[in-house]
C-alpha cells in the first residue's frame, strides 16, 4: 500500500455528537457518611450505605432496552472511533433515516412509558477530510488497532482475532479509499486464519499453524509501519484554525 498524499487525511463526513438518555424511574439516595480516623497511619476513613428505588423494574428493564435499541439505530451508518461514531459524506440519506426511526423510538417509547422518558440530543458536527487533528488522531487509533491485530496473531488466539477485526473494519471506514482496502485485505486474510484456528485446532501441528499465521502476520506488520512512518512525517498540528470550507458533498 502506497501513500502518495503529503498531509494526513480521512473521509469527510460528519462526527455524532450527544447521546440518548433515560430519565426517571429509578431513584439513588445514600446515608451520611460515617467518618473515623483511623489509629495505625492516622488517615480518615468515611463509610456510607448507597440505595437504589425502583417505580417499576419490567420499565427499568424496558427503558435500557431501548436505549440500547436506539444506539443500534445512530451505529448503522456509522463507523465506531475512539472520537466517537462517523458517518462520510456518501452515507449521508442513510444517516438521515437513521436519526429519524430514532426519533420516532423516543417518541413512540415517551408516549407508553409511565415511570420514564427517553430524551436524545444526537447531532451531526461536519469535518473536512483534511482536518489535520482529527486525521492524525484516526491514523493514530488505526496504527494502534494494527498492533493490536499483530498481539492477537503472535498468540494464534482466534476470538481475540476476531474481536481486533471489528475495530479494524471500523476505523477503515474513516480512512481514504487506499487506506481503507488496505485494511479490508487484511480483515480477509486475518479473518481466514481465525476461522481456520477456530476449527482445526486440534489437528494444526506448530510449524503449520506458525505458517498461518505468518502469512497474515506480515502484511499487518507492513501496514502499521507505513501507517507509523507517515505520522512520524507529518509534523503535529498545535494551533487551532479553520477548517477550508467543504466543497464536495458525497
Amino acid at each position: 500500500m502506497e501513500t502518495m498524499n503529503t498531509q494526513l487525511e480521512i473521509k469527510g463526513g460528519w462526527f455524532l455528537i450527544g447521546t440518548v438518555h433515560i430519565r426517571g424511574c429509578t431513584h439513588y439516595s445514600q446515608s451520611d457518611a460515617q467518618k473515623a480516623i483511623n489509629p495505625e497511619d492516622g488517615t480518615s476513613v468515611a463509610t456510607w450505605k448507597g440505595m437504589a428505588y425502583c417505580d417499576s423494574v419490567d420499565e427499568a428493564k424496558s427503558v435500557c432496552t431501548t436505549r440500547a435499541k436506539a444506539l443500534a439505530i445512530i451505529a448503522k451508518a456509522c463507523s465506531k472511533t475512539r472520537l466517537g461514531y462517523f458517518c462520510p459524506w456518501n452515507k449521508k440519506e442513510q444517516l438521515e433515516e437513521s436519526l429519524k426511526s430514532l426519533d420516532k423510538l423516543v417518541a413512540d417509547y415517551n408516549e407508553k412509558a409511565q415511570f420514564t422518558e427517553l430524551w436524545s440530543d444526537v447531532g451531526a458536527l461536519e469535518v473536512a477530510s483534511k482536518d489535520v487533528m482529527v486525521a492524525r488522531a484516526v491514523w493514530q487509533e488505526a496504527t494502534d488497532v494494527l498492533k493490536e491485530l499483530q498481539a492477537a496473531l503472535q498468540e494464534a488466539n482466534a476470538d481475540d482475532i476476531k474481536k481486533v477485526l471489528k475495530k479494524v473494519r471500523q476505523i477503515g471506514g474513516v480512512l481514504p479509499e487506499l487506506q481503507e482496502t488496505a485494511l479490508t485485505d487484511i480483515v480477509k486474510q486475518s479473518k481466514v486464519v481465525a476461522k481456520k484456528l477456530k476449527k482445526q485446532a486440534n489437528v494444526l501441528d506448530e510449524a503449520t499453524t506458525e505458517e498461518l499465521i505468518q502469512d497474515a502476520y506480515a502484511p499487518v506488520r507492513a501496514c502499521r509501519l507505513l501507517f507509523s512512518e507517515r505520522l512520524r512525517e507529518v509534523p503535529k498540528e498545535t494551533t487551532i484554525s479553520r477548517s477550508a470550507p467543504n466543497t464536495t458533498t458525497e
